[in-house]
């Protein structure tokens, strides 16, 4: 009853369920009884290991609790609790055979659901069945906020683009990943991130560099075609990028386009200041808008609050386990697997740019936490040359 793939698509439905409007969010207690007895399984199913790296890590996390006096309502010690349950499961943690295949088909259902929600919430915007504005007044869709949709739709275009370049379709789903590539492309400009935007573009020129590395006159061709094209059809789509053009103006009058995350920035560092071996703790803040209710902020940069929480030892573990899984891949790509080395790690360079202003890296609730660490994952089982479906 209880499949690899339906324990998968139960953990992926759970997750994603976090950052929907149309359903409540899923209770903690849930989410962490849920995660906790698929652990439990997994040692029963097979043989484990722990990641020394990543290990190092989460204990530093821990150690971080212990040395710091973190106020009750940041709710530390629940949080990491969620914290180290849902890494056991998605990231590379624990190595495994049941957890290498949950990552595996974990990592391909988030993939087609985030192309899904993409695909839906444009369309509810074209048809008007829907506004889908968030609290700020930018576009979030289905989403709680814009701010997780955009960076959604970067990646739902990353993939929309890795089945169009690389794999052979047929016609009909030739046409609808076309499709979802161009709706992802106008829902990214929709919902005005410009970092997911900037994610996506630079992310996009990777995979493209990697893709025709060897034909350079086709890749000229293909991003002069790409520039004629959106140049050409301008008029039919610049009505979305109202919000973004808005966003970008008002950052110009006020002489300075990162300034509604300089501050935060500047809170990270401050923060870092205060205890720097260690950090302040994890889930902990002594800077900026906290919710006294919640114990949650806006941290503003996954680097700085991983920098801020857990200081210099956090951040270099973080730092090498993020750039252990792109060299990794690198080496897979010797041996033969380049399509699926490309799209990877053309993600992980996605997520890189996106750490730099958005702070999700050490929130276990939220979806972007999830999907990125699962990511590192199943980097990791990618590795060990197993073959990945991506969708």
């Amino acid at each position: 009853m209880f499949t690899v793939k339906r324990i998968a698509l139960l953990i992926t439905l759970l997750a994603l369920n976090n950052v929907l409007i149309i359903t409540d969010f899923t209770p903690s207690v849930v989410y962490v009884g849920v995660f906790s007895l698929i652990v439990v399984v997994s040692f029963f199913k097979a043989s484990s290991r722990f990641e020394p790296l990543l290990l190092c890590f989460v204990l530093t996390c821990m150690a971080s609790i212990f040395v710091n006096q973190i106020p009750a309502y940041f709710k530390s010690n629940e949080r990491f609790l969620m914290f180290v349950v849902v890494l056991l499961i998605i990231s590379p943690l624990i190595n495994n055979e049941f957890l290498f295949r949950l990552k595996l088909y974990s990592f391909k259902y988030s993939n087609i659901c985030i192309i899904v929600l993409t695909m839906v919430s444009f369309l509810g915007r074209l048809t008007g069945f829907y506004s889908g504005a968030d609290s700020a007044g930018n576009y979030g869709g289905l989403t709680i906020n814009s701010m997780t949709l955009s960076p959604l739709a970067g990646i739902s275009f990353i993939i929309s683009l890795y089945m169009v370049k690389v794999k052979s379709l047929s016609k009909k789903w030739s046409i609808f990943y076309k499709m979802s590539l161009m709706i992802s492309f106008l829902t990214l400009i929709l919902s005005a991130s410009r970092i997911a935007l900037a994610s996506t573009i630079i992310g996009t020129l990777f995979f493209l560099s990697k893709v025709y590395k060897d034909r350079l006159g086709k890749l000229i061709r293909v991003m002069f075609a790409s520039s004629l094209i959106l140049l050409a059809s301008y008029p039919l789509w610049s009505t979305y990028t109202a919000d973004i053009v808005e966003k970008t103006e008002e950052r110009g009058k006020e002489g300075n386009q990162f300034s509604s995350r300089e501050a935060l920035w500047a809170f990270r560092i401050k923060e870092f200041n205060e205890s720097p071996i260690l950090g302040i703790g994890y889930a902990n803040a002594m800077f900026g808008e906290i919710d006294y209710d919640t114990g949650t902020i806006e941290p503003g940069t996954s680097w700085g609050v991983v920098l801020a929480m857990t200081g210099i030892v956090g951040i270099t573990l973080f730092v090498i386990i993020a750039l252990r899984a792109y060299i990794k891949n690198l080496r897979v790509c010797n041996m033969g697997l380049k399509a699926n080395t490309y799209f990877l790690n053309t993600l992980l360079i996605f997520f890189f740019i996106h750490w730099i202003a958005e702070g999700y890296m050490l929130a276990a609730g939220s979806y972007l936490f999830f999907y990125a660490w699962l990511l590192l994952g199943v980097c990791d089982v990618h590795s060990k040359s197993y073959n990945i479906d991506v969708v």
